[in-house]
């Protein structure tokens, strides 16, 4: 192939004959497509009947059309007789001949690419493939929206932007194939292994399987930094991430400890106060001298109704029964659990020896003030996902009225009544066995549960989607990671999302900043204006590259910037991590004469350029060192010593 060994090569004769190769990949395949255009012309379909004719007889060789609308037909066994001279099959050579005619009679700025030898193959026959149904107009309109993108640009853009020109061109279409799409979402599992594993996948909408990842994270992220095993949880010895994101998927089998999981690493406090108010209220034996619990009223469906005729007159004590002597009188023994949220109205030293001592048992005030302020707002939820308590339209039966002030202390269920005494368990410490917490943390979850908004649990995915409402008659939106969507789909992912739309950003109002580090604001701006690596010929795409200054940031000896402003958008630009190592520590350079524009010149003196649109090569010659030279700064940063 070579007229010299290639062993006998320095770096430069290497880098001349690698950019000779590359040339060639590209000239040799393009011709390939002219001549299978030109072997269809060899093949005419005169005195050929049609396709369709000689139903149920037998005939020979018949006319085919092989590429889409506007296409001339072509001898039926012409791909035959081409297989065997490209080592090919019938049907990679009847391919190859339907790619090249439709590029030459429906893509006519393309096909003038391809006579330059200037273009991938594997690109201009994905375009044609993709566009075949299309009617020949239509197929021009995707010609004319490609054709100055198909240099420089990386394999997975050229698709968002071809699914983007079609979704204009038959928007109709699009959508009838996004509709029957919704009918191929599965999710299988396999069988179990040897050791007692099951592999499982499956599909389902984009939106969808973000919305899923991200649960997922943020529960593997919980359960993993937890002091302590959480109960319920098997982790089976996790150590790395994927172990824990595998336990937290299994946790999503059940739901309720993945809420009260969630709820519980919002709010810490929660269940503790909630597991209080669900504790049976307390009965005072007098032969015995204990305490013993009443029955559970949030097990009631319905809170039983007021009866007038058994409740107290507002004159008649509310002490337990047949006590009567002054010990069991003592208010102080009545002591409510702390924290319950109920105690003893105790009158003070002047009231105590009053006849028309009131020993009823009430909400304290101090602990509703304290819990709620003095305006009846809540302090301890503010801002947090808890569900409101204090909300009587939603508010369980068993708990209705209990923080009401104006609310009659006669007329009261059991859960106003807090009795302490000598027990087992000393309701003044608040203390219980863990049986007994156990139950009453269920009837928490249930509690919350049943008021709770599931949206409040959610986790925070963002979905990155761009409009431009001028370009098209077609709304079409960018959506990052995915491609291009219709506003329609759009809207029906996120329909059940809570929206938040955040506002237009000025990529010429981002002030620098002076610190080395990159604040958001500058990072969001680069990301827009330039969504794939900056480094010539990356395929990267991604939010999560690293953001390289192109002029190295300069420190005094004493560690401060040698001059403000150096980090902002006309001193950055995206790379991956290799990337970015090879641009630090590496033999090239980059300049950005203006902001999103970089010049690069390796240390062979190949000069190219990237921006937006992509790469181009300018080669080594006198042009490509004047463009060099042109695009170095105009002032520079002086270290000073």
């Amino acid at each position: 192939m070579f007229d010299y060994e290639v062993d006998e090569l320095d770096v430069a004769g290497a880098a001349d004959a690698f950019s000779l190769v590359s040339e060639l990949g590209l000239r040799v395949p393009c011709q390939k497509l002219m001549l299978a255009a030109h072997w269809a012309d060899l093949h005419p379909p005169e005195g050929l009947l049609p396709a369709d004719a000689g139903a149920g007889t037998m005939i020979g060789e018949r006319a085919q059309q092989l590429g889409g609308d506007g296409t001339p037909q072509v001898a039926e066994f012409a791909p035959a007789e081409l297989a065997p001279i490209i080592h090919r099959s019938i049907g990679q050579a009847r391919s190859l001949i339907a790619d090249a005619i439709d590029l030459r009679h429906r893509f006519p700025r393309i096909w003038r690419k391809v006579r330059r030898g200037i273009v991938e193959e594997s690109t201009v026959r994905l375009i044609a493939r993709s566009c075949r149904e299309l009617s020949q107009a239509q197929a021009g309109e995707v010609d004319r929206m490609l054709a100055a993108h198909l240099i420089g640009i990386g394999r997975t853009r050229l698709e968002h932007l071809l699914d983007a020109a079609i979704l204009r061109v038959d928007a109709e279409h699009m959508a009838q194939l996004a509709q029957e799409a919704r009918r191929s979402r599965y999710i299988h599992f396999g069988q179990a292994n040897e050791h007692g594993q099951k592999s499982f996948w499956g599909r389902m909408d984009a939106p969808d399987a973000i919305r899923m990842d991200a649960m997922i994270n943020r529960l593997a992220d919980i359960i993993s930094q937890a002091d302590s095993p959480i109960p319920g949880v098997p982790d089976r010895g996790a150590q790395t991430r994927e172990e824990w994101r595998a336990v937290a998927h299994n946790l999503m089998g059940n739901p309720v400890l993945a809420a009260k999981i969630l709820i519980q690493h919002e709010q810490p406090d929660l269940f503790d106060v909630l597991t209080e108010l669900q504790q049976p209220p307390l009965r005072h034996d007098p032969a015995s001298g204990n305490v013993h619990p009443d029955h559970y009223p949030l097990n009631d469906p319905q809170p039983a109704p007021a009866d007038s005729d058994l409740e107290p007159p507002d004159d008649e004590e509310t002490l337990p029964p047949d006590c009567e002597d002054a010990d069991c009188a003592d208010p102080n023994r009545w002591k409510s659990r702390p924290g319950h949220g109920h105690q003893d109205r105790v009158g003070d030293d002047s009231s105590q020896n009053s006849p028309e001592q009131d020993h009823r048992f009430t909400p304290a005030d101090d602990q509703v003030r304290d819990r709620h302020g003095s305006d009846g707002q809540n302090r301890d939820g503010a801002g947090t996902d808890a569900p409101d308590l204090d909300n009587t339209d939603a508010q369980d039966p068993a708990l209705a009225g209990a923080d009401d002030p104006d609310r009659d202390p006669d007329i009261h269920d059991d859960h106003d009544r807090d009795l302490g005494g000598p027990d087992d368990h000393d309701p003044s410490t608040g203390n219980l066995d863990p049986f007994q917490r156990q139950q009453y943390e269920e009837q928490a979850v249930r509690l919350i549960l049943r008021h709770l908004d599931p949206r409040k649990l959610l986790p925070s995915a963002v979905l990155y989607a761009h409009h431009y409402p001028g370009d098209t008659d077609t709304p079409i939106a960018r959506v990052e990671d995915l491609g291009p969507a219709s506003l329609e789909q759009l809207g029906q992912w996120l329909s059940t999302c809570a929206v938040r739309i955040q506002p237009v950003i000025d990529l010429n109002s981002i002030p620098p900043a002076d610190a080395y580090e990159i604040p958001d604001r500058i990072r969001t701006a680069i990301q827009l204006r330039n969504p794939a690596s900056i480094f010539p010929g990356s395929n990267t795409v991604s939010r999560r590259m690293d953001q390289d200054h192109t002029r190295p940031f300069r420190r005094r000896p004493d560690g401060t910037p040698a001059e403000p402003g150096q980090t902002g958008v006309h001193n950055l630009g995206p790379e991956n991590r290799p990337e970015h190592r090879f641009v630090t520590h590496g033999r090239i350079s980059v300049r950005q004469p203006v902001p999103g524009t970089y010049t690069w010149r390796t240390h062979l003196g190949q000069v190219l350029i990237t921006s937006a649109a992509g790469t181009f090569d300018l080669g080594n010659g006198e042009f490509a060192r004047a463009v060099w030279h042109a695009s170095a700064p105009r002032d520079t940063v002086t270290l000073i010593a």
